[in-house]
């Protein structure tokens, strides 16, 4: 008995040791949650460093860069003007957060604290903020040099909040109780690895992407500007970051495709349409039902048929159009546009009563189009069907009365069947919409001349001349000369 109570004994022992602080690991001498406290107002203090501080001076002292964003109005181009409420908001935040946090834990603890406590407390919470948060500031203000690309800037922003988060956790560990097992022995060689595998798995899954995106986003700034070349870049860098993210294809695919619409080159127009096409079909090929893949791709044998110089191979292309343009309308039934555009690849092929029936099926879809419309009159044109433009293009402008193509096509109608009277007055509609459109002041003059009415005619000829092409200004010249040779009377 005595043996087993000796046993009994030494269990318990063990049990006490294994629950004991010293073995829990919060031994005196490891960090606290004041260290935790620090990093967390930190990360605050980074935050504001890269919403606030700013460079438009271009000025190469990040301690001036600094100054300048927290006492003047240099963000908003004026930095002679004095404006201290960044500088008090930000330190009005660390000081309300500094108090807070360390509040915070001396009221979790039942013991009372001494000044000396706060005052280290407070230094500590303090010190560890601005150093972390006002170390990034530094950094981020040294940056900010004329010509900076704004993606590493964001990249930069990223990788140091997780950093700090990376910190937090670590400190927030250490702060706790852990078994000795779980921080001692071969595990520990372990952690050091499994933080590598962690950070490289959150720059594949998260940071990768969001980089990705702050360079695709950059690219369209230069996509909305026309500079094609330079958003190309920014698209090709986003794909080599997410290579299966479709949408970067079909950005690249349209950038490419513009770009290539300005060559005069037909070698290097050729190249550049190919790679749209690679583009485009890699964009299809990761997400086959999204319409918009299979219309760009549509869109872009359409553009190089355009732009061809061989017969051949201009119909080649369009053909290859129409089997793009089916089949993205059967992936989108209901989108009229894509109708349309389909019907416009027959009109170009000169297949009118083709054209017509796909043109039919879009307004079937949507009878307030005056695309559509538009679209129909430009086959009746073709035919020479000149009552037939007309009713379409009075449809149209029923629908958008400020449609120039309509009423412009309708003045030329009405002129073709020697309608005097209504082509003048739907070029006055076109004149009143664009009154510096020179076909149109030109069309006045001829057509008022028509009627005999040559104060009018030698009017709109003195208006086409002040807005005529350099090319057609000595034809209106000669047949202003004509008129007032012809009407001396009215001139005088």
């Amino acid at each position: 008995p005595a043996a087993r109570y000796r046993r009994g004994r030494r269990a318990r022992q063990r049990r006490e040791r294994r629950r004991s602080p010293e073995h829990l690991g919060v031994a005196a001498g490891r960090p606290s949650g004041l260290l935790v406290m620090g990093l967390a107002v930190g990360v605050m203090v980074a935050t504001m460093a890269w919403d606030y501080i700013t460079n438009p001076l271009g000025n190469p002292n990040p301690l001036a860069v600094i100054a300048v964003s927290l006492t003047t109005m240099a963000a908003k181009g004026r930095p002679d003007q004095l404006n201290l409420g960044i500088l008090w908001l930000g330190l009005g935040t660390v000081l309300v957060a500094t108090l807070v946090a360390v509040a915070e834990m001396a009221a979790d603890d039942v013991k009372e604290r001494a000044a000396a406590w706060w005052a280290r407390s407070l230094g500590v919470v303090a010190g560890v903020s601005l150093g972390t948060g006002g170390g990034y500031a530094l950094v981020h203000a040294a940056r900010l040099t004329p010509g900076v690309n704004t993606a590493s800037l964001i990249y930069g922003y990223a990788l140091v909040l997780l950093a700090f988060w990376s910190a937090l956790a670590w400190a927030m560990y250490r702060a706790g109780d852990q078994p000795q097992r779980a921080s001692r022995g071969a595990w520990a060689y372990a952690y050091p690895l499994l933080i590598v595998v962690a950070l490289l798995a959150v720059n594949a899954a998260n940071l990768r992407v969001v980089h990705a995106d702050v360079l695709y986003k950059h690219g369209l700034k230069f996509d909305e500007q026309g500079d094609w070349d330079s958003a190309i870049g920014y698209y090709q860098r986003a794909i080599d970051l997410t290579p299966r993210e479709d949408f970067y294809y079909l950005f690249l695919g349209r950038a490419l495709l513009e770009r290539g619409k300005l060559e005069v080159d037909p070698a290097p127009r050729q190249m550049l349409f190919e790679e749209a096409l690679s583009a485009l079909n890699r964009a299809r090929a990761l997400n086959p039902l999204n319409t918009d893949h299979t219309a760009n791709l549509a869109r872009l044998y359409r553009t190089w048929a355009e732009l061809a110089a061989d017969t051949v191979e201009r119909e080649a292309h369009l053909r290859q159009a129409l089997t793009y343009y089916e089949a993205a309308t059967t992936l989108s039934p209901h989108n009229a546009q894509l109708f349309n555009e389909w019907g416009l690849v027959y009109f170009h092929l000169g297949e009118l009563d083709a054209a017509l029936a796909i043109y039919d099926r879009s307004l079937d879809l949507d009878r307030a189009f005056p695309q559509t419309y538009i679209l129909r009159s430009d086959a009746y044109i073709a035919r020479e069907d000149w009552p037939m433009v007309i009713e379409e293009c009075r449809r149209a402008v029923e629908l958008e009365p400020g449609l120039v193509q309509g009423w412009s096509a309708m003045g030329y109608s009405y002129s073709r069947m020697e309608d005097w009277e209504n082509a003048i007055a739907a070029n006055l509609q076109v004149h009143a919409l664009a009154p510096d459109d020179y076909n149109t002041l030109k069309n006045l003059a001829i057509l008022y001349d028509r009627v005999q009415q040559p104060s009018e005619a030698m009017a709109y000829a003195e208006l086409a001349i002040a807005a005529a092409p350099e090319h057609e200004r000595a034809t209106m010249e000669t047949f202003l000369q004509d008129l007032r040779e012809q009407h001396g009377e009215a001139s005088s």
